[in-house]
């Protein structure tokens, strides 16, 4: 028995030339699925002839094939069924009569992937074929009826391997011999052209779109968001505040105005415009004493709340900023500085009378020391004491040199103290002469009185 290629030598070059077509095809045209938006599709099948004449019984003997080879287009009517327009060419080896016919052929196909036997993306697709054709062979031009079966395989998204089955039936009445014959094919069904149907222009195709008929995002599968009217993301059915753009986790309303951003809303926050704490109603506390500076009269400094944020050393109820006795305590009356007892009164007195000078000199007499020491004793006792001397003369003599003398001897007393330890910032002194005459002058006890050096306890 000869071979297949034996048959028909050109063969295998033939078929090679068919599968580049295809494979050149499936490169270069845009293609989808078919199926109601993508309607046509491009097929190209090898056949394989078998005459059955009156040796019927070699109609299935591979070896006895011829081949043939046929292209086409497919439309796509509904789920059920496709018209296929099919021309070709079959080289059939009608019993000593090899003849080359062309032909071509309307059918229409029922498919089983209808949606209703088996879901029209299956994988295998079969289908039944039936069609009307013209065939031109032996100089005659006859009908002939292709009847059969099929199965297609959705090898890709656009593309489908074919297999079919067809009995040829020729209407040869004038002609003895019997032409039908039987043919196997596979190949390539390819789909083409077309756009998907959008009928609401949103870009989400109809068979994909819940809502073919009202615009979508692809994200909501075509259909229509629900109404946002401020554009938060948040539907309006579930906004708190529709008309005022808002975050979803605060309802769809907009946050309270926190202008400083110090976590207190501007409608509960004393100090809208500088951040603050929760605590103080947003207002700052720079000493951290608690005391918004805003009521903080001493605002660098930590203070107490009924100093209204000052410190109060002493606690003495006079803030320091107005307590000239910071480290004492004193009455408000006495700007928190202690008042003085009889017995340090008359320390001041016994120093006023007491302290004298060598005549016309700034010496202090040995007698005077006992009574400067009781002022030094006085200013350790109160650290925050500060001393005031000032020097006088009588009228006697140049007025100038009284002056100059007077002065002399209050620093000399000055310098006593300063020698005894007392800081010399905490005394001022100065002479001024023949001023501030305690006595007349008239008599020598009212001049004496006159020369005399006077101590001030100044707060």
């Amino acid at each position: 028995m000869a071979t297949f290629e034996q048959v028909n030598p050109n063969l295998l070059f033939m078929r090679k030339i068919i599968l580049l077509m295809i494979t050149v095809l499936v490169s270069t045209v845009t293609m989808k699925a078919q199926n109601a938006d993508y309607r046509w599709a491009w097929t190209n099948m090898l056949n394989f002839n078998h005459y059955d004449g009156i040796q019927g019984s070699e109609i299935l003997d591979l070896g006895e094939s011829t081949f043939g080879y046929q292209t086409g287009l497919k439309y796509y009517l509904n789920p059920s069924f496709n018209a296929a327009f099919d021309f070709g060419i079959d080289d059939v080896d009608f019993k000593q009569l090899d003849e080359n016919g062309a032909k071509g052929a309307f059918s229409l196909e029922y498919k089983f992937n209808n949606g209703y036997i088996i879901a029209e993306d299956a994988f295998v697709k079969p289908y039944l074929t039936a069609g009307f054709g013209i065939s031109d062979r032996l100089d005659q031009v006859e009908p002939y009826y292709p009847l059969g079966a099929g199965l297609r395989f959705g090898v890709w998204d656009d593309v489908d391997l074919n297999l079919h089955g067809l009995y040829n039936y020729v209407a040869n009445g004038d002609v003895p011999l019997n032409y039908n014959y039987f043919q196997l094919g596979v190949g390539a069904i390819i789909q083409i052209g077309g756009e998907a149907k959008d009928s609401d222009g949103d870009g989400v195709p109809d068979k994909e779109d819940l809502c073919p008929d009202e615009a979508g995002p692809a994200d909501n599968n075509g259909c229509p968001l629900p109404p946002d009217s401020d554009g938060d993301g948040v539907y309006d059915e579930a906004d708190k505040c529709p008309q005022e753009a808002g975050p979803a986790d605060n309802g769809g309303c907009p946050l309270p105005k926190d202008s400083d951003g110090d976590g207190v809303i501007d409608d509960n926050d004393s100090c809208p415009n500088v951040a603050g704490i929760a605590s103080l109603n947003g207002c700052p506390d720079s000493d951290g004493d608690g005391v918004a500076d805003k009521d903080d009269a001493c605002p660098r400094v930590a203070g107490l709340s009924t100093m209204k944020g000052c410190p109060d050393s002493d606690g003495d109820g006079v803030a320091d900023k107005d307590d000239k006795c910071e480290h004492e305590a004193g009455p408000a009356s006495n700007n928190g500085c202690p008042e003085l007892s009889e017995e340090e009164e008359e320390i001041l007195l016994e120093a006023l009378e007491g302290v004298q000078f060598q005549s016309g000199k700034a010496i202090i007499t040995r007698a005077s020391y006992s009574k400067l020491d009781n002022v030094v004793g006085l200013l350790n006792k109160h650290p925050d004491f500060k001393l005031k001397i000032s020097g006088y003369t009588d009228n006697t003599g140049n007025a100038d040199k009284n002056l100059t003398l007077s002065d002399q001897r209050a620093k000399a007393a000055k310098q006593y103290l300063v020698d005894k330890g007392v800081n010399a910032g905490r005394i001022t002194a100065a002479g001024f002469g023949i001023a501030n005459p305690v006595a007349t002058n008239s008599t020598a006890a009212g001049r004496a009185k006159n020369r005399r050096v006077e101590f001030e306890v100044i707060q």
